[in-house]
């Protein structure tokens, strides 16, 4: 049956136009894939570059030749450069613009630009190119990974490599039969062209979305269970770990430490909320710095952190504790050019004396803290159950500068 190549080429730019369309939407949910958006650009591009082909005999050559699959190319480009950041890495302008570039040289050259087989063997060449260097990133990204979503990118690999194979076969079709000085007069390379499309447009769409919205959803997960300062474990997180790690560990005793930054609030009030949330950062980062792999910290809220330890003894925990507040009092923070010095008050709870209940060892952690900053800060204080509640200590002592 032959092809009515006008519904054909209607057909696939609106195919083009549709993927561009979904794929810029899911970039406007969250605002956050270049990769995506750069993909919706080049289906754009290609559902612009189409009816250019369409036109052929109509319209000068210079549209339908030599812009039409420029425009092409440089949507092929485009969508290497998406792969490119979706898997992390960086394109190269050069390379994304370089066979487009190449082509409109060659057009000036007669012999090339008056035989057709050169024409779409030089253009099957180029999309073979950037189908296997799609492919190529996608399966390589996939392969460092056993998750959902790398077996997806795997899945993606595979699909572009078999389209670079295709349109290897295409210019091996060129090569035997020949093409007619009108390619879009129909014959077997608009049914060629027709396949590759669909194939590219479809499968390359619905595996694309299907791994950006498994890293969306990881992206939402990650968003809830990380604090947004910090990039650490924030409450939820905390007593959701911190919860399982107790229950892992039922045989064996842990701590739990309750953080408090002495005078923060002099920070804010002094060199500005960023300022202070550079030193909550600061100091989140040196903390999980001097713990162990195994241990849990995060924020709690404001400048209050907490942290599990699990297989500590008492007085291990103590020991822990007072190191981890020395290497405070030690550490110089940076703020507006100036070093200053920034103390903790720790509470101390354990397992042994409190039992495993997360949310009531937190408590008493808290009273802990509440003793320590009553009785001078930058100091630890383990939980007694009959120690007395003093009033902690005004916030108008000064900050210490380096």
């Amino acid at each position: 049956m032959k092809l009515d190549v006008f519904t054909v080429f209607v057909f696939l730019s609106g195919m083009c136009f549709i993927a561009g369309c979904v794929m810029l939407m899911a970039w406007r949910i969250s605002n956050t894939s270049r990769g995506l958006l750069l993909w919706s650009v080049s289906f754009f591009v290609r559902a612009c570059a189409i009816p250019l082909l369409m036109l052929r005999e109509k319209i000068p050559n210079v549209l339908s030749i030599d812009v039409a699959n420029t425009l092409l190319m440089i949507g092929l480009g485009i969508s290497w450069y998406g792969s490119r950041l979706l898997v992390g890495r960086r394109g190269r302008i050069s390379v994304m613009a370089a066979p487009a570039i190449l082509w409109l040289l060659a057009c000036q050259i007669p012999a090339f630009y008056a035989e057709t087989a050169y024409r779409v063997i030089y253009f099957a060449v180029v999309s073979s190119l950037y189908s296997a260097l799609i492919g190529f990133e996608f399966l390589r990204s996939g392969l460092r990974g056993k998750s959902r979503g790398m077996r997806l990118r795997k899945s993606l690999g595979i699909v572009f490599l078999a389209i670079s194979a295709m349109y290897l076969g295409r210019c091996a079709a060129t090569i035997y039969s020949g093409v007619p000085d009108n390619p879009m007069n129909g014959g077997n390379l608009v049914g060629i062209t027709l396949f590759i499309t669909i194939f590219w447009v479809a499968g390359g769409t619905i595996v694309w979305l299907s791994i950006y919205f498994e890293d969306y959803i990881l992206s939402l997960k990650h968003d809830a269970e990380h604090d947004a300062v910090t990039n650490g474990p924030n409450r939820r997180a905390l007593m959701t770990r911190g919860e399982m790690l107790l229950a892992q560990n039922l045989e064996r005793e842990t701590g739990v430490l309750v953080f408090d930054l002495d005078y923060f609030k002099q920070v804010n009030d002094l060199y500005g909320h960023h300022a202070g949330d550079s030193v909550l950062r600061e100091f989140s980062q040196l903390m999980r710095d001097n713990m162990r792999s195994v241990d849990l910290f995060g924020r709690l809220g404001g400048e209050e952190f907490a942290a599990v330890l699990p297989g500590v003894s008492p007085l291990r925990m103590s020991q822990i504790a007072d190191r981890l507040r020395q290497t405070v009092q030690d550490h110089k923070f940076i703020l507006k050019g100036q070093m200053i010095s920034i103390t903790t008050s720790i509470g101390m709870v354990h397992t042994s004396t409190a039992g495993h209940d997360l949310e009531a060892l937190l408590i008493k952690a808290d009273d802990a803290l509440y003793q320590a900053k009553g009785t001078g800060r930058n100091r630890i204080v383990p939980w007694k159950a009959d120690a007395p509640a003093p009033s902690p200590s005004c916030e108008s002592a000064p900050l210490c500068s380096a």
